[in-house]
């Protein structure tokens, strides 16, 4: 796990405070109650209402997604749901809507392994 200070970013015309943290992720893009893509990836930094991740590929803008981030305290698992607002290369910028911190179970990852 990385973490460093805290610092700010400008994303979609915002400023936002944003903190660098590197952990390991699983993703599931959805449309209703279909799922239509999964993969894993990693964060690039986390604010209360927009997350930064890597991964293998970028997810269309617009797209509904949910996250299921490996929380490195006491086996938690944070869990997002939100929206893509932004996509540059390898990295994807979610509008968080709604999130959950929770003990992690199998069935919290192992539903949205790729």
């Amino acid at each position: 796990m990385l973490l460093e200070a805290c610092c700010c970013i400008r994303v979609l015309d915002k400023v936002v405070r944003s903190f660098p943290i590197k952990l390991h992720l699983h993703y599931e893009m959805t449309a209703g109650k279909e799922n239509l893509h999964r993969g894993e990836g990693w964060t690039v930094s986390l604010a209360s209402r927009e997350i930064v991740f890597e991964a293998d590929e970028t997810l269309p803008v617009g797209s509904l997604v949910r996250l299921s981030i490996d929380w490195p305290a006491r086996q938690l698992t944070l869990d997002v749901r939100g929206k893509t607002v932004e996509a540059h290369g390898q990295h994807t910028t979610v509008e968080v809507s709604r999130h959950t911190l929770g003990p992690s179970t199998p069935s919290t990852n192992s539903a949205l392994q790729p």
